[in-house]
C-alpha cells in the first residue's frame, strides 16, 4: 500500500513520489529532473529494508527540504552521488555527464560491461565550436554552457592561455570554470595539465601586480589540482605544471595548510621517487616541498619519513644544473629544520650540500639555501648531544 502524503498542495502518492519538486509545482520536466527521480528509486532501494512504505514516503518528502536524511547512506561513495542527485535546484543539480565522471559510477558502468565510461559528449547539432567572435566573455559563457563536452573545454582552456591581455579580466570566473572542467574530466591528462597552467598564469599575474589572489588559493583548487596528480601519476608534463602551481599556492599559509591536509606532500615525493631524472619534475617538487614546510606549520601525521633519499637520489642526475640545485637545497633547507633523527639522512644531506656548494660556489641562491640546511643540521646536532 503507498500512503498518500502532501507537499505544496501536490498528493505525493505512486509516482509522484519520487518526481523531482520543479516537475511538480512548476510542471517542468527538464532532462535534470530524471536525475532527482532516480535518485529517489536509488534511495529508496538503499533503505527498503529499513523502511515501510509510509516510512519511504516520509523519507522522500523530508529530502525536499534538506539532506540530513541522507546522513543514513555511511558508504561515502554512495553518499556522495545521492548529495548530487537530490539536490533541491536543478541549476546545481548532478548531470548524467557529471555522473559518470564520479568513481562509484565508472565502477557500476564498467562492471555491468557499458560503453558509457568511455563515452564522449559532443555539441548539439548546429553548434559549431567556440564563438571566437564574441570575444572573451562569450567563449567563457560558451564554456561553462557546454562544461561536459571535452573537446570545448580543451579549445578554451586553450584560448584563456592565449589571451594575455585578459589575464586580470573576470579571475574569478575563470578560476570556476576551470576547476569545473578539471573536476567534469578528470580522466582527461589534457585538460588537467591546461587547466593547471590557466591557474597558474593568473596566480602569477595577480601575485606580480600585489592583487587578491584569494580565489586561487581555496581547498577546491588545491583538491583539483591533487586529484589531477593522483589520477595522471604517469604524466609528466601534467605533474611538472601541477606542483608548479602548488608551488606558488603554498605561499599563502592557509593554502599550505591545506594542501598538507590534503596529503600533498605523499604526492610530491612519490612523484620525486618516480621521475628522478626529470629536472623540470624535480624543481617543481623541490620548490613544492620547500614552499610547504616553510610555513612552519604543525606537520602532525604527515609522511616525511625518507623525505630526505627523495630529495638526494633526485639530485644526483642533476648535480651540475644550478636550478636544480637552487631548488634541491631549498627543500633540505626545510627539511632539516624540521630535525633529522636518522644518521643515514644527516650524512647523505650534507654531503650533497658541501657537493653543490663545491659545483655553485658562485650562484647566490644555492649557497643561501646550503648553508641555511646546514646550519641547521649543525644546530639539531648540538641540541642531540
Amino acid at each position: 500500500m503507498l500512503w498518500p502524503t502532501c507537499t505544496n498542495g501536490v498528493l505525493l502518492t505512486g509516482a509522484k513520489r519520487w518526481m523531482a519538486p520543479e516537475s511538480l509545482t512548476h510542471h517542468q520536466m527538464p532532462e535534470k529532473s530524471d536525475i532527482w527521480s532516480l535518485g529517489c528509486v536509488l534511495l529508496d532501494m538503499l533503505t527498503c529494508h529499513m523502511l515501510d512504505p509510509e516510512g519511504s514516503i516520509s523519507q522522500l518528502l523530508r529530502i525536499r527540504e534538506d539532506q540530513t536524511s541522507l546522513d543514513v547512506i555511511v558508504l561515502k561513495g554512495l553518499h556522495q552521488v545521492l548529495t548530487m542527485m537530490l539536490d533541491r535546484n536543478p541549476k546545481t543539480r548532478t548531470s548524467v555527464w557529471e555522473l559518470v565522471n564520479e568513481d562509484l559510477v565508472k565502477q557500476c558502468l564498467l562492471l555491468c560491461g557499458s560503453p558509457l565510461h568511455t563515452m564522449k559528449k559532443t555539441l548539439p547539432p548546429g553548434v559549431h565550436g567556440l564563438p571566437f567572435h564574441q570575444g572573451f566573455d562569450g567563449v567563457l559563457e560558451f564554456m561553462q554552457t557546454y562544461r561536459d563536452v571535452e573537446s570545448v573545454q580543451m579549445s578554451a582552456l586553450s584560448y584563456l592561455l592565449s589571451e594575455e591581455r585578459n589575464v586580470f579580466y573576470r579571475v574569478t570566473d575563470v578560476v570556476i570554470a576551470v576547476t569545473t572542467a578539471m573536476q567534469s574530466h578528470m580522466d582527461c591528462a589534457g585538460v588537467q595539465q591546461n587547466g593547471c597552467q590557466v591557474l597558474h598564469q593568473r596566480l602569477i599575474a595577480v601575485l606580480g601586480q600585489a592583487g587578491d589572489g584569494s580565489c586561487l588559493l581555496t581547498k577546491e583548487v588545491i583538491t583539483c589540482v591533487l586529484n589531477a596528480v593522483h589520477i595522471h601519476p604517469e604524466k609528466a608534463p601534467l605533474l611538472s605544471h601541477a606542483f608548479q602551481l602548488l608551488f606558488c599556492i603554498s605561499g599563502d599559509e592557509q593554502a599550505a595548510r591545506e594542501v598538507l591536509d590534503l596529503d600533498g606532500i605523499r604526492e610530491v615525493l612519490n612523484t620525486l621517487r618516480k621521475f628522478p631524472e626529470d629536472c623540470d619534475i624535480v624543481v617543481s617538487c623541490c620548490k613544492c616541498l620547500w614552499s610547504v614546510l616553510a610555513q612552519r606549520l604543525c606537520l602532525g601525521v604527515v609522511p616525511l619519513k625518507d623525505a630526505v633519499e627523495a630529495v638526494c637520489v633526485a639530485a644526483e642526475a642533476h648535480m651540475q644544473d644550478s636550478t636544480v640545485m637552487e631548488s634541491v637545497c631549498a627543500a633540505l633547507s626545510s627539511l632539516t629544520r624540521q630535525g633529522l633523527s636518522e644518521d643515514q639522512d644527516i650524512e647523505d644531506s650534507t654531503l650533497l650540500l658541501m657537493h653543490a656548494l663545491q659545483a655553485h660556489l658562485k650562484h647566490s641562491y644555492v649557497v643561501k639555501y646550503a648553508f641555511l640546511a646546514l646550519d641547521s643540521l649543525v644546530k639539531s646536532s648540538g641540541e642531540s648531544t
